[in-house]
């Protein structure tokens, strides 16, 4: 399977023109936290956790993960998209892909520092015009799978705007049996926060808060069936 192939459809394309800046970065708002979005009655929510359990678009991948307080969840409309989390200024989806064979816990940590995600995710934001900036990956466990955590800055270049302006992105990627499951979320640079945000709030903080948030998210994660 191409890297190429593998991440299509798991990136935005900023295309938007309108009249004035501001407005610009509100209809921004818009598409990222809802151009994936469709509400339906998709998983069961209790106690604070989504429940998928023979969900399509999970493909028969049966699981559990914590929905923040306040955020709301909705499911993907794209095929592969299982659901999104969102609250104000930041987003966070589930995707899960078929991968073409089956993957033990040690051939996937050779995956990972093999630096195929890594690669993989620069040349997607190159081709589609984006500048990758302080790239960190790091090795995890998400319910006693091997995962990888890569963290990064995407330089964008929008329409109108006199600067560039900063997305804060979070990815996580995990195999299971012979699926990859992907996780990612994202919270604007401190350079749109500023523009976009009241005065009173303070922009370092909800980068903070977003960042905790996912990380949160994601370790929460725990499948239903686990492969020895």
């Amino acid at each position: 399977m191409s890297q190429s192939s593998l991440f299509s459809g798991w990136l935005i394309i900023f295309n938007i023109k309108p009249a004035i800046m501001k407005s610009k970065y509100l209809i921004l708002i818009f598409l990222l936290t809802n151009i994936y979005c469709n509400a339906q009655d998709f998983c069961r929510v209790e106690n604070g956790y989504a429940y998928f359990v023979d969900n399509k678009k999970a493909k028969g991948v049966d699981f559990k993960i914590r929905i923040p307080e306040h955020w709301t969840i909705k499911e993907g409309s794209r095929p592969n998209v299982v659901a999104i989390m969102q609250t104000e200024y930041m987003s966070f989806m589930i995707m899960i892909k078929e991968y073409y064979t089956f993957l033990s816990r040690n051939q996937s940590k050779e995956v990972y520092k093999s630096g195929f995600f890594e690669n993989a995710l620069v040349e997607e934001l190159w081709e589609r015009g984006f500048t990758v900036q302080d790239l960190k990956k790091e090795e995890c466990t998400i319910d006693s799978y091997p995962a990888e955590k890569i963290t990064y800055t995407c330089l964008c270049s929008l329409p109108n705007l006199e600067s560039q302006t900063t997305i804060v992105h979070v990815e996580y990627f995990l195999f299971y049996e012979d699926y990859v499951i992907k996780m990612g979320g994202w919270v604007y640079g401190k350079e749109a926060l500023e523009y976009i945000c009241p005065e009173n709030v303070r922009c370092e903080q909800i980068i903070e808060s977003a960042l905790a948030n996912f990380n949160s998210i994601a370790h929460s994660l725990v499948f239903f069936d686990h492969y020895k």
